[in-house]
């Protein structure tokens, strides 16, 4: 996928990031796996993607901040040169499902050695502002934001995102004022 849309870019102004996701199993001691095999997994698809020319490496759709301050390390300890955006999942109260505030985790993030650190997925548009627009400036890295299109409705048994193209770009603008560097979507979101 990674070498397809290297070829797709060629001769355009375009990154290419390499997306990673969280592993679905749990980090003792909440789960079974050692953090020695999370970073060998993360480092097993970061080489993968790193192979494949990719620009950029995006870690998104976390909701364990151990896990994903484990991949930040993974990828970083493959490549200081690499460009590593970290997003994290959120409730509506900030919190993970954890317990981890936005500010804490993003600010751990950026420690850990990623570039950007942001919050995706989960949440709409609104809710997610009402979290990202808390965000404190010492956070020590450049924010991204990636909302849902707000929450699916099930129509003839299948999820249609009801957010109109206006919305989003209603709360685009407003994330930037709020101080986003990267602004996107996630589920239910289209170009």
């Amino acid at each position: 996928g990674a070498r397809l849309a290297r070829d797709a870019a060629a001769g355009e102004l375009v990154f290419v990031a390499g997306s990673i996701g969280p592993l679905g199993a749990l980090v003792k001691p909440y789960g079974s796996l050692r953090l020695t095999q999370v970073r060998e997994i993360f480092e097993e698809q970061a080489r993968v993607l790193l192979d494949s020319g990719v620009d950029l490496i995006l870690l998104e759709t976390f909701g364990s901040l151990l896990e994903a301050a484990e991949a930040v390390r993974a990828v970083r300890g493959l490549s200081s040169a690499i460009p590593i955006v970290a997003q994290m999942t959120f409730l509506t109260d900030g919190r993970t499902a954890f317990g981890e505030s936005a500010a804490h985790a993003l600010a751990t993030l950026a420690l850990a050695g990623a570039d950007g650190v942001g919050m995706n997925c989960t949440l709409g548009p609104q809710e997610t502002h009402d979290i990202f627009s808390k965000l404190p400036d010492s956070i020590a890295a450049p924010l991204s934001v990636m909302p849902n299109a707000g929450y699916p409705s099930i129509v003839h048994g299948r999820n249609v995102y009801l957010s109109s193209p206006d919305y989003l770009r209603e709360y685009a603008a407003a994330f930037v004022e709020a101080g986003a560097a990267i602004v996107g979507g996630c589920c239910g979101t289209t170009p």
